[in-house]
């Protein structure tokens, strides 16, 4: 959604409802699918507003009640905010822009990918080889860098009239994506750049700023390499929590699709579902973030039925694309062939890590519509493991070791950035005594 549009959340669910909206106050679900005896969804003045259903536990943008509440498409939206509630603004010029925007986005492309082989940091190149991001995978998916922001905003302000820039910054915030010394991944749709996914080099806190959501962009209706799902062949596709994850097991040979993250919309279960694919290989990172999305996954699926089958791939110790690096492609098979579980199979050999009770009576909801001739064997394995999981599991212990692994993780590639930058300044070095070596000889 646009900046302006953001402003006028509370507005427009005025405008469809008649109510007004508090934060933090809960009210029932707008999910039709939901049906919400007790008040279950609270409205969050975030940067991006928005309302989460802890029943559903689905979050709705503003395009989202549009669509809703009154059946409105996104251009419905923004034309009845701008028609309706900021009538000073055209929704005709908003149209414009957006034709815009996309001109631009893929200015935007073409200029960082030209930066990426002329000004790229150390950083950067630490980061693309870390993750096996070789110069054939950036020109293919268009990868691109920023080095200095303001420099790159100047050079593209250029190409277009101050005035334009102002206006489409102001309805795209397209500044937002274009940071100092950051990786820029384009996020395309039939070859047309229209978002930015922008990985932050420098920032210890955030580590990628997607684009804001718009009528050219929605994250949740968006898969990172989505077109290997047209015209495709085979009946399995592997989904993965990052873009390089994603691009490094294409490379390999494996259809591979990244929904920019940890939540999976029913949206881009659609489109799978849409395509010939019948298996979906979920491939996420082994940290508990991971763990966590592949349960919430449960419930995203089964929204859109139960006639695709779904397995996850267990083992890693670390994240796909650098264990790619690492073990190479037989090591990646190797994992996929001897580490793949189904639904089933898997929440059975691997209950014990389940703590919360409500995750553990959906897993069961799940498996009886999925295998329904196992369920009653499957039922009795999952309730011993549960069982175990009460008795034998130490959080504390659990806890204390993670932190351990994770402050190892970091100190190792601390270490490993300094040692990266110490050859740097060592060849600065010879480089500049070889100048002055050259200056007294040219004296004397």
């Amino acid at each position: 959604m646009t900046v302006d549009i953001n402003k006028y959340f509370v507005e427009y669910y005025r405008f469809l409802t008649g109510d007004t909206l508090e934060e933090k106050k809960r009210i029932k679900c707008i999910n039709p699918m939901h049906q919400d005896k007790r008040p279950s969804m609270v409205f969050y003045t975030t940067r991006t507003p928005h309302l989460y259903c802890f029943g559903c536990q689905r979050l709705f943008n503003i395009y989202d009640i549009g669509s809703i509440l009154a059946g409105k498409s996104p251009e419905e939206v923004e034309t009845d905010i701008y028609t309706h509630i900021d009538p000073s603004a055209d929704p005709q010029k908003i149209k414009d822009l957006s034709s815009w925007m996309l001109m631009i986005l893929n200015e935007i492309t073409d200029m960082a990918s030209q930066e990426l082989n002329t000004k790229l940091s150390l950083e950067g190149r630490s980061y693309l080889a870390k993750k096996g991001i070789n110069q054939e995978l950036c020109m293919k998916y268009s990868i691109g860098h920023i080095n200095k922001a303001d420099a790159f905003i100047n050079r593209l302000k250029q190409k277009i009239s101050d005035d334009t820039y102002a206006q489409i910054d102001k309805h795209f915030y397209i500044k937002n994506n274009l940071k100092n010394n950051s990786i820029i991944f384009p996020l395309k749709e039939e070859g047309k750049t229209i978002g930015l996914c922008t990985r932050l080099l420098d920032d210890k806190t955030q580590k990628y700023i997607s684009s804001k959501n718009s009528i050219l962009f929605q994250k949740k209706k968006f898969l990172y390499n989505n077109q290997v799902l047209k015209n495709i062949k085979e009946d399995t596709i592997y989904l993965t929590e990052g873009i390089t994850d994603s691009i490094k097991l294409s490379q390999e040979g494996f259809k591979a699709v990244s929904p920019l993250g940890l939540n999976i919309s029913t949206e881009q279960m659609d489109q799978i579902k849409e395509s010939q694919v019948r298996k979906i290989y979920m491939i996420f990172d082994p940290d508990d973030a991971g763990v966590k999305a592949f349960i919430k996954f449960i419930d995203t699926t089964a929204s859109v039925g139960h006639d695709l089958k779904y397995y996850t791939v267990y083992g890693l110790d670390t994240d796909v694309d650098e264990y790619i690096q690492r073990e190479g492609s037989q090591g990646i098979r190797k994992l996929i062939k001897e580490n793949t579980y189904s639904w089933s199979e898997y929440y059975a050999a691997f209950g014990p890590a389940l703590k919360k009770r409500d995750q553990y009576d959906q897993i069961i909801k799940t498996l009886a519509m999925e295998e329904p001739e196992k369920f009653e064997a499957i039922s009795k394995i999952l309730s011993q493991s549960w069982q175990i999981c009460n008795k034998e599991y130490k959080p504390d212990q659990d806890i204390k070791q993670d932190l351990i692994h994770k402050k190892t993780i970091l100190i190792n590639e601390k270490k490993k950035k300094l040692e990266a930058e110490l050859c740097y300044y060592q060849q600065e070095m010879k480089d500049l005594l070889n100048q002055q070596l050259n200056l007294i000889q040219e004296v004397k």
